[in-house]
């Protein structure tokens, strides 16, 4: 049995009684359902481009958001038997294996919704590197390192103000965090030891990723980005991301 179909027939019987019916009792509170609807959502990501019909209509559907908790519910069963009957039937498929998200929790608790947004940037890396568009994966893998390097530089504030590379204006003040580059956030996170990979290990591209954002500025860069350097990227990205984790 394919691996989605088999987590979404779990996933289905976690909503479920013997009998079939929904298990309401079963969940106390939003939070629950929440969590419910972020996992079914992750589901759905690794999932081909066929599914996109279904994910829209999933993300727009008014009940996700406003229904109470018996509505949401019912909802979230129905989409959940309808993209594994779509599955069985062959009308959509797996993207093969994910990785699945590290908890990034403890560097993004005080952002709602970042933790949750993450995650389904981590998955959206791997479908963009499944389907060879390297210059998306390298920019969502450069946007997810450099928020990471954020929030810990804003647990961290105190340590930031001693290390011996922060970033400086012209005026020689100390420049905002919000405004520091990639490389400069990385720079400082091996000074601090929050990053235990060697400078070396950051492709270009990957240190550089703000300028692959805009044509122009990638051409007049000659940033070259492929299968290698979005392969190194990655593993460079998870090395780091275990980094960041670990240092708190």
């Amino acid at each position: 049995m394919d691996k989605v179909n088999q987590l979404l027939e779990d996933f289905i019987r976690q909503l479920t009684d013997s009998d079939g019916s929904l298990a309401v009792d079963r969940f106390d509170s939003e939070s629950e359902v929440r969590v419910k609807m972020i996992e079914f959502r992750m589901l759905l990501n690794t999932l081909t481009a066929e599914a996109q019909y279904l994910i829209t209509k999933f993300d727009e559907d008014k009940n996700r958001q406003n229904g109470n908790l018996q509505t949401r519910l019912k909802m979230l069963l129905a989409y959940a038997r309808t993209t594994l009957k779509l599955l069985q039937n062959g009308i959509l498929h797996s993207r093969g294996a994910f990785v699945p998200a590290p908890d990034f929790s403890k560097l993004t608790e005080t952002v709602p919704g970042l933790n949750e947004n993450l995650a389904d940037r981590w998955l959206e890396v791997q479908t963009a590197m499944k389907v060879g568009n390297n210059l998306t994966a390298i920019v969502l893998m450069g946007a997810i390192l450099k928020t990471l390097l954020l929030t810990r530089g804003t647990i961290g504030a105190t340590d930031i103000s001693r290390a011996p590379r922060k970033p400086r204006l012209s005026d020689n003040s100390e420049k905002p965090l919000q405004e520091w580059t990639l490389t400069e956030m990385i720079v400082v996170a091996i000074d601090l030891e929050w990053l235990t990979v060697e400078p070396t290990e950051f492709p270009t591209p990957l240190r550089k990723y703000e300028l692959l954002v805009n044509p122009y500025e990638q051409l007049a860069s000659r940033l070259d980005v492929d299968t290698l350097v979005t392969t190194r990227s990655w593993q460079t990205l998870n090395k780091a991301v275990d980094d960041l984790l670990g240092s708190l």
